[in-house]
C-alpha cells in the first residue's frame, strides 16, 4: 500500500512543485 501511494504522490507534486518541494511534501502527505 505504501509503495503504491508513493508512485502516484510523487509524480503528481512533481508536476505541482519543483523537486526539492516535492520531496518534502511527498513525505508530510503520506505520514
Amino acid at each position: 500500500m505504501e509503495t503504491s501511494l508513493l508512485p502516484p504522490v510523487h509524480q503528481q507534486t512533481l508536476s505541482l512543485s519543483p523537486p526539492q518541494r516535492s520531496r518534502r511534501s511527498g513525505q508530510v502527505s503520506l505520514r
